[in-house]
């Protein structure tokens, strides 16, 4: 596992793009602080900044004020927290009684989870094959416990 380097306040507190909500990396708002050219005469707006970069107008004025991104950091090793180590997405489905049953006496969202990380493997075995054919393999390979 490589080592990963954060930046962090004076209270040890993650800042910069090491934040776990940070919307842009530190190299993206020098940009965004060039794009909007010098204080007497800046060649962008805070609107069109914003929707260049993908971020609200408040933002934009916070990085130019100084508000955001402003404190003093140093790097220090670490790690990624949780939440950027492994992204999670929210998927609803719509099942029978039974088969949420069935679901959940497999173990519910660790049984999925499982059975997601194998088709992840199968993949990687073989990248010759599509994901049909990987979660058609895993599923038979589970059919015993379904």
């Amino acid at each position: 596992m490589t080592r990963e380097y954060i930046t962090v306040n004076e209270k040890g507190m993650r800042v910069g793009q090491s934040h776990p909500n940070a919307v842009l990396s530190d190299v993206e708002v020098e940009a965004l602080i060039l794009d909007r050219g010098p204080d007497d005469a800046p060649t962008m707006s805070y609107r069109e900044l914003a929707e260049k970069w993908g971020c609200s107008k408040s933002t934009v004025r916070d990085y130019l004020t100084g508000r955001r991104r402003a404190q003093t950091q140093k790097t220090v090793p670490g790690q990624a927290s949780e939440r950027t180590r492994q992204k999670k997405v929210r998927t609803v489905m719509y099942v029978s009684l039974h088969n949420r049953a069935t679901l959940r006496r497999l173990g519910g969202g660790k049984w999925i989870d499982m059975v997601c990380a194998q088709i992840q493997r199968e993949l990687s075995r073989a990248p010759s094959i599509d994901a049909e054919q990987a979660l058609a393999r895993v599923l038979r390979r589970f059919g015993a416990a379904i």
